[in-house]
């Protein structure tokens, strides 16, 4: 074993971010556990899953090694889409009888990669069985709840869905206002709606804000900037406010806004309203449709195919959502249309060196200054005739505005869209593709190129 101080000082150097410096020095080291694992500590956090696993697999079946090993080991072939790889790495440790520091961890990775095979009711039972001995935390109670609202039962699900505060996957500012119960009250209280976790989650879920008007005089609604026009254009709220020192005078109570259908209830996907409830000025609208009026009769399609990418590892259950522009590349039907971009990010500028540089009417990532506006979008998209994207807020976007969109999902994706069918209960507009086997998109891409040709006859 090396002396403490060399041991600290590579704990340091990856403190600082310095992997590469850190494998340097190790590579010096004496080939021991210690070092592999100090190995797997920089591979872990450099994402490298390939080369985490080649430095754990060696000691896995050696004796008195941590169960740490058999959860990064997971984690490191769950990276690589090896998942019932990753489940066979979990269960020695489940199956022990014992409880490690990691225990919980390695529950929640279990869970996530049962997620991504279909196998969240075989992870709920589990979770049944286990909870009859041991505490689980609020991340694991947090998976169970989007288990549950995944397999269509939201009573149970909008419960669990609570703890993604304490799970710390859900922030809200800190106001100092009491949180609404769920009560009525007379005339002149006033609810302060908190947007939460993602673009998508705030424009999903601003759909149940009409419905609080049963109790409350006043409904307003705090927001990211980006999404603050797309909120006031609804209609929807007294005060739209991105600063909470902002705050409107009068407010009595507030609510994080992911949390009005547990507030009311609503457990019935019936009561989602799948038709369109956000809307734009029609001006805007026609603004954007002269600047695409140089397209003859070609139809007005809008692609995204890359959410952010950093939310998508083993860690998150938005994994292995995005597409390449490579893959879209391959819908050979977009070549004959009039196309428009609303990819944001890196991303956005490759379109214009692709394949589909002809084809290209308009890219969003032209309107650098104003690209962050969600209303913006909102009014491309509502000139377009129709949206083809992978899983982000979009989507969620065209669905709201009843802008018809064509949604590539994963063969098991997140927990709005279900497992199967092309229809989903919260958008009207909205028709799924999913994959026909896990991780590859060959099969959505053919459906969606043969479906382009069919629905404008190209």
């Amino acid at each position: 074993m090396q002396p403490p101080q060399a041991h600290q000082a590579i704990l340091d150097l990856l403190d600082q971010g310095l992997y590469e410096q850190a494998l340097q020095v190790l590579s010096a080291w004496p080939r021991t556990f210690e070092r592999a694992w100090l190995e797997g500590c920089c591979y872990l956090r450099q994402n490298a899953w390939r080369q985490l696993e080649d430095s754990l697999s060696p000691w896995a079946h050696e004796p008195n090694v941590p169960a740490e090993v058999s959860l990064r080991l997971g984690i490191a072939r769950h990276g690589q889409n090896r998942l019932e790889d990753a489940m066979a790495s979990y269960l020695p440790v489940l199956a022990s009888g014992l409880r490690p520091a990691c225990f919980e961890d390695v529950v929640l990775q279990y869970g996530l990669a049962s997620h991504e095979l279909g196998l969240a009711s075989h992870w709920l039972r589990l979770i049944d069985r286990l909870n009859a001995d041991t505490s689980l935390g609020p991340r694991v109670l947090y998976l169970k709840g989007l288990a549950y609202l995944g397999l269509g039962d939201y009573a149970i699900g909008w419960k669990y869905h609570e703890h993604r505060f304490s799970a710390g996957c859900s922030k809200v500012a800190d106001l100092s206002l009491p949180f609404w119960s769920g009560d009525r009250f007379p005339l002149g209280h006033h609810l302060l709606l908190l947007g939460e976790q993602g673009y998508g989650d705030v424009i999903q879920f601003m759909r149940f804000a009409p419905r609080l008007r049963s109790f409350f005089e006043r409904v307003s609604i705090l927001v990211s900037p980006p999404l603050r026009r797309l909120a006031q254009a609804s209609g929807f709220f007294d005060f739209v406010i991105s600063d909470q020192s902002d705050l409107p005078l009068g407010v009595t109570h507030a609510l994080p806004l992911l949390s009005v259908p547990h507030r009311l209830s609503i457990h019935d996907s019936s009561l989602f309203f799948t038709d369109s409830y956000l809307r734009v000025d029609p001006v805007d609208v026609l603004f954007w449709r002269s600047r695409f009026g140089g397209r003859d009769s070609r139809p007005v399609v809008a692609i995204n195919w890359q959410g952010n990418r950093d939310g998508e590892s083993p860690f998150s259950s938005h994994r292995e959502r995005s597409l390449g522009l490579a893959d879209f590349e391959r819908l050979s039907m977009l070549r004959r249309v009039c196309l428009v971009s609303v990819q944001v990010g890196e991303a956005a500028d490759k379109i214009c060196s692709s394949s589909f540089a002809d084809s290209i009417e308009f890219s969003l990532s032209t309107l650098s200054a104003i690209s962050a506006d969600f209303y913006v979008t909102a009014s491309i998209l509502a000139a377009c005739d129709l949206l083809i994207t992978n899983d982000t807020s979009v989507a969620h976007l065209a669905g709201a505005l009843g802008v018809p969109a064509w949604l590539l999902l994963k063969a098991h994706p997140s927990w709005q869209w279900g497992d199967e069918g092309a229809a989903t209960p919260w958008y009207e507009s909205i028709k799924c593709f999913r994959q026909h086997r896990p991780f590859c998109w060959e099969g959505v891409l053919r459906d969606v190129d043969r479906e382009l040709a069919a629905k404008f006859r190209l």
